[in-house]
């Protein structure tokens, strides 16, 4: 088994603040600051009351401008509602996930993974990437699109809003659609699904895993497959086999190209030529803005 389990600490109280906002990026002396008035106004919800008012001590503090922009249906999460108050800031109408009663869930969920050890198929690629990234381009809709071969677009549906068990992907392949239902969800470690494909035979349904195997250097994705359940299944996927291979092959190379290029873009962005310094005693010191 090459899941890494995340085992909780009894005594830690994790604490998150997500905001939504404009913000102005400045280079000084070969690092970057973040500045603008909601950049002050998340080091202002750092101070809130949420565990005075509502007696919930780890927790995600979302702000009104975050849910909207993000589209999350609070609701559907059991958000509770609050506000925060700050001088020349004003009321802060923020929503308050419960992380620990979240953990709980977590962790009383039946886990759902296919073993390579018993796997139909299996494919493993190594990338220099570490796990969140590698984790974003495999998920995420928009960046499957980039490396999976056949998928022109993958429509999510998620209660809340959020991807995870119980959500369902919709890939759209031309005319065909195959759907995957969500049936593990273990952010950066792994995922699981259900996948129902069409064929000229009829909807073939197989379980397969993803999974995340951290290295010193990067990661490692597994790709194994269930072994079908029913002989007309197997059948089907023995017809398919060459297809499939192929496919899976040429899907697992253009990821690690998309990979490759995103940590160079990230290199690149991190060696960017400092800007003069606008400070009274830099270089352009004393120009004004029509100088």
């Amino acid at each position: 088994m090459r899941v890494q389990r995340l085992r909780a600490h009894p005594d830690l109280d994790l604490k998150f603040v997500v905001h939504h906002g404009t913000i102005l990026r400045q280079r000084i002396a070969g690092g970057e600051e973040l500045l603008g008035s909601d950049v002050i106004l998340v080091h202002r919800l750092l101070e809130n009351e949420v565990l005075a008012t509502t007696g919930i001590r780890a927790y995600a503090l979302l702000s009104q401008a975050c849910v909207d922009a993000m589209d999350v249906d609070v609701s559907a999460l059991g958000m509770q509602p609050t506000s925060e108050s700050y001088d020349h800031i004003g009321t802060v109408p923020v929503w308050v996930h419960d992380l620990e009663r979240r953990w709980a869930d977590e962790e009383a969920r039946t886990r759902v993974l296919v073993d390579g050890s018993s796997a139909f198929k299996e494919i493993s690629i190594r990338t220099t990437a570490p796990p969140q990234v590698a984790w974003e381009f495999v998920t995420a809709p928009g960046r499957r699109v980039l490396w999976q071969v056949g998928v022109a677009k993958v429509e999510v549906t998620a209660t809340g809003n959020r991807r995870g068990v119980g959500a369902t992907n919709h890939c759209l392949h031309g005319a065909d659609v195959s759907v995957e239902e969500l049936l593990d969800w273990r952010p950066c470690d792994y995922l699981t699904f259900r996948n129902n494909i069409p064929t000229p035979m009829g909807v073939i349904r197989l379980l397969e895993t993803t999974e995340f195997e951290p290295t010193p250097d990067g990661t490692t994705i597994h790709w194994p497959w269930g072994a079908p359940k029913t002989a007309k299944e197997r059948a089907v996927m023995h017809q398919m086999e060459s297809f499939l291979d192929e496919a899976m092959s040429t899907s697992a190379a253009l990821l690690t190209e998309h990979l490759d290029a995103e940590l160079e873009r990230h290199r690149l962005e991190v060696e960017e030529p400092e800007l003069p310094s606008t400070r009274p005693d830099g270089p352009l010191a004393g120009l004004s803005p029509a100088s």
